[in-house]
């Protein structure tokens, strides 16, 4: 995977680029990159982004994907969330 976390800082980076992610769309991110390639279920995710256990509507999780999926893409990285029907999500 070309994207680099940075726990410290908060932010993801590709390349010479860099975004500062907030807190939880890191632990999202980080979930997914733990296992990029496979499909990571919903509630995993919002176990991940969510760890004490705050109740989670769909598009809460929608709309945080969403926007790191235009964080990626600002940052020119090659990597991408993609849905995967049935199971949830993948980062590829």
């Amino acid at each position: 995977s070309g994207l680099v976390l940075d726990p410290a800082a908060h932010t993801v980076s590709a390349g010479n680029e860099s975004v500062l992610l907030t807190p939880t769309e890191f632990r999202l991110l980080g979930a997914l990159a733990s296992d990029a390639g496979s499909g990571v279920r919903r509630r995993a995710l919002v176990q991940a982004g969510w760890p004490d256990g705050a109740p989670v509507h769909d598009n809460t999780l929608d709309s945080y994907l969403a926007r790191l999926r235009r964080k990626l893409r600002g940052l020119g990285a090659e990597e991408t969330i993609v849905t995967v029907r049935g199971v949830g999500y993948s980062l590829r």
